[in-house]
């Protein structure tokens, strides 16, 4: 984590103007934990139930893709993250499956629900 923290640190410095502690203050505050819970509507949408250590709340997306966009978007909303730190924060913390067998359910239209869970390596 020390090493990813640091690549993290040399990358931001290099890019943006935004205080070290500021970034760090981000990451400490983000689950570490998530388990999300989700559904394929008639329509095709994807909604889903998200569940953190502080929060549960729900997201939907059109498709596989743009539903775990929602998912890390509804994540950086629920802790306050601003929105011009999301996109380098995303380098470093994005949600998604652990497995590509469960971004495949996602994506294929025959499967109806399943859920998947995501850990932070501390």
């Amino acid at each position: 984590m020390k090493n990813k923290f640091m690549s993290f640190l040399n990358f931001f410095t290099c890019t943006k103007k935004v205080e070290p502690e500021v970034m760090r203050a981000y990451l400490d505050k983000l689950p570490g934990n998530i388990k999300v819970n989700w559904k394929r509507e008639s329509d095709g949408y994807i909604v889903g139930d998200i569940a953190t250590e502080d929060y549960t709340f729900s997201t939907q997306g059109k498709n596989g893709d743009d539903f775990i966009e929602m998912v890390n978007d509804a994540v950086f909303t629920m802790y306050d993250v601003k929105r011009d730190h999301i996109d380098l924060l995303k380098k470093f913390y994005y949600i998604k499956p652990r497995s590509a067998e469960e971004m495949e359910k996602l994506k294929a239209k025959k499967i109806h629900s399943s859920m998947f869970e995501y850990a932070i390596a501390t």
